[in-house]
């Protein structure tokens, strides 16, 4: 594999991550508006789809492993592959929990709550940048992402407090409960993975993972 090939196979990666990238956030945008109606049928094409996000991160691992194994990159090479190759994973599990949202949105009788709304905004907010700052090599984006944590978290504390008044206050819509508690917990789960996409850019950037020189 000559040099030329190679710088074209790297960039291919990362063009290919940009698009995963852009197809999961358009799986969250999906899944959010699915919530606000309920729209079932929007919720079916999320789940749907995450066939396609899932191949997606096969096709990246793939061309990550054949990089490493024939062409034995370092330095600055190293450090892009290898961070390409661990980010990918996280954005399938957002793909996976936009998919988790569709699935309770398939049983929703009513638009989410604005607790709600507004945990998922910060998570997709968190996202975007997230992604933006990948597409750059941003580190000073990456590092404002992930200073968002915790205003994902604060709202997931204030929701889950609001449900223990419902619940002290007799209300017997356990099955609403639930599935707000859940959707909740799925957006948190998307905030973290925002924020360890935007701890491999920064990786990529200086080789520094948590501040631990890993490569």
């Amino acid at each position: 594999m000559n040099r030329e090939y190679y710088d074209g196979e790297l960039t291919r990666l990362d063009q290919l991550v940009q698009t995963m990238g852009a197809q999961v956030l358009a799986a969250l945008d999906e899944a959010v508006a699915a919530a606000g109606g309920p729209d079932k049928d929007r919720a079916e094409r999320v789940i749907a789809g995450d066939t396609e996000i899932d191949r997606m991160e096969r096709e990246i691992e793939q061309l990550c492993v054949t990089l490493l194994l024939r062409q034995q990159p370092v330095a600055g090479d190293l450090r892009r592959v290898s961070t390409n190759l661990k980010l990918v994973t996280d954005l399938e599990r957002i793909g996976d929990h936009a998919a988790d949202i569709a699935e309770i949105v398939r049983t929703l009788d009513a638009p989410l709550t604005a607790p709600l709304a507004e945990m998922l905004g910060i998570a997709r907010a968190m996202v975007e940048s997230a992604l933006r700052a990948a597409a750059d090599q941003n580190l000073e984006g990456a590092h404002a992402t992930i200073q968002r944590d915790d205003e994902v978290d604060a709202a997931f504390c204030r929701l889950k407090e609001g449900f223990i008044r419902q619940v002290a206050a007799g209300s017997e819509d356990a099955d609403a409960i639930l599935d707000g508690l859940m959707i909740g917990k799925y957006a948190e789960r998307i905030g973290d993975h925002a924020v360890n996409i935007c701890e491999w850019v920064i990786c990529r950037g200086t080789g520094l993972y948590h501040d631990q020189r890993i490569m």
